[in-house]
């Protein structure tokens, strides 16, 4: 909750509670509650912004301040100057009714918080900086224009280099939250504005800092919208990384421009359409739930067939997806070449590449086809494509939520992970489910309720995602020792960890 949203949530409810006191007992003070809340509203709306889960809150603040207001120019009554005391059965009904308006307005801001995301652990200040990349040498298909090329939005994060104080990028936009409820088709579109009042601790347009230059690259794949998973790639960025965050096309309900600004697609495409048609064919589920249940590698690698069988174009389009891992490091190369704000600032021999949900999967696909790729991450994906059959080579994590129905199930990924010709390591946390790998883990106790995060608590399961992702990063693109991954057990209780060098095993 954000500095003076609690400060008017508190004013209010002493205003409210003093309102009913018999005046007599009410300190003189306590008439100026009202005041000082309308004073905390106009601080809160100008510094943090309008709120739609504290609109009731905003109008018991206006109610109260205008009754103050007329108390104040009608004087005192005359039965207010005999202290005649009220009953005592109503002051209690006054009380519990307060208690009760008072509650419901604040349903809204506790199911649906503004998320706080933590602070970066690392000694780098952030920057951001937006681009289009667009690939002259592929086609888009699927577009409807003959002349259009594969356009990529990028969302860069890195070390920077601040002078003085500037303002923090906001989260997202007003219109990305609108993009993003269409897209849900969630009503009125609304209701996931409160995420446009979070704050990042990225600096659009900074500076990128000298002092650890070069810096090794990320390539983040991400899945569902761009900024899901923010609170990790700040924290790379503050630990000396320089990721560029990856917004595929055909796939997210708004892109970014050049500038930070929004391209809303929504629902208006019919090639995202056919993809989702066919992740939702009843034999794709079933295959899917054979896969998480399978307890032999044999039969996994056989459903994994299969899986790649019943989704061709899915598999056709993580193609795609690795094709634009390979396309914007080509742009990132010439970054490090070219543009003055990267020049010879990036270590390109030092590549990692990691992704979330179908994100996490292009991330292997590109790792078996392009050996750039010095170490990968695949955040909650269901693995497909080519890197089911193909063995990785590099230094792989696979990281998954446990499915509540199957605790005893083996890892989904076990039988590829089984396979990775070299350092291998296998993560599940427990009581989590596929949307904590994304920042939507400190979104409240309404994602809770409805099933989408899990009952972890949100702030834990980053810092042990965020843990991770660094720890194997900074073994394997930096050289450094790493104690967390040479611990097993984990010594985090929710977490099931595992790893193994290379040999893979080998099954028909």
């Amino acid at each position: 909750m954000q500095l003076f949203e609690l400060s008017l949530i508190i004013a209010i409810f002493l205003a409210l509670m003093y309102r009913i006191m018999p005046k007599e007992r009410a300190p003189v003070w306590s008439q100026y509650f009202p005041v000082l809340a309308l004073f905390l509203m106009a601080l809160h709306l100008y510094l943090e912004g309008y709120l739609w889960t504290m609109t009731l809150v905003y109008v018991i603040t206006g109610y109260l301040f205008i009754t103050a207001v007329y108390r104040f120019a009608r004087g005192p009554r005359k039965h207010d100057q005999t202290g005649h005391r009220a009953n005592k059965a109503l002051t209690i009904l006054k009380i519990v009714s307060v208690l009760i308006l008072f509650a419901i307005a604040l349903l809204p801001v506790i199911f649906f918080p503004v998320l706080k995301l933590p602070d970066p652990t690392g000694p780098y200040a952030i920057g951001t900086r937006y681009s289009v990349f667009i690939d002259e040498d592929r086609p888009d298909p699927f577009t409807g224009d003959p002349g259009d090329f594969r356009s990529v939005s990028i969302q860069a994060w890195y070390p920077a280099k601040v002078n003085g104080k500037s303002p923090f990028q906001p989260y997202m936009s007003q219109e990305a939250t609108r993009c993003w409820a269409q897209t849900w088709g969630l009503k009125p579109s609304f209701v996931l504005g409160h995420f446009s009042s979070v704050k990042t601790h990225a600096i659009q347009d900074a500076g990128v800092s000298v002092e650890g230059k070069p810096y090794p690259v990320i390539l983040f794949s991400s899945s569902g919208i761009m900024s899901y998973n923010t609170a990790l790639l700040e924290e790379l960025a503050s630990h000396g990384y320089v990721v560029f965050n990856i917004g595929h096309p055909h796939w997210f309900p708004y892109y970014f421009d050049g500038n930070g600004g929004i391209r809303c697609t929504g629902i208006d495409d019919e090639y995202y359409d056919r993809l989702w048609e066919e992740e939702n064919l009843e034999e794709v589920n079933e295959i899917k739930e054979k896969l998480t249940v399978a307890k032999r590698p044999e039969e996994k690698a056989e459903l994994q067939r299969l899986l790649n069988e019943n989704m061709p174009l899915e598999v056709h389009d993580i193609r795609l997806w690795a094709e634009d891992l390979d396309f914007v490091l080509g742009e990132v190369e010439k970054l490090n070449n070219e543009d003055p704000s990267f020049l010879n600032m990036l270590n390109l021999s030092h590549v990692g590449v990691i992704g979330f949900s179908k994100g996490g999967v292009s991330a292997a696909q590109f790792c078996i086809s392009d050996t750039r790729c010095k170490a990968g991450i695949n955040l909650g994906g269901f693995m497909f494509g080519d890197a089911t059959e193909k063995n990785i080579r590099q230094p792989f994590m696979f990281m998954e939520n446990i499915e509540p129905w199957c605790v005893d199930c083996l890892p989904i990924c076990d039988h590829i992970y089984s396979k990775v010709e070299n350092r291998a390591y296998m993560l599940q946390i427990e009581d989590a489910t596929h949307f904590n790998f994304t920042d939507l883990s400190l979104g409240g106790p309404f994602l809770k309720l409805i099933g989408l995060i899990g009952s972890i608590d949100g702030n834990r399961f980053i810092k042990i995602q965020n843990e991770y992702v660094l720890a194997f990063f900074d073994k394997y693109l930096y050289g450094k020792v790493s104690p967390l991954l040479d611990s097993e057990p984990s010594h985090y209780t929710e977490v099931k960890f595992k790893s193994r060098d290379q040999n893979p095993l080998q099954f028909q």
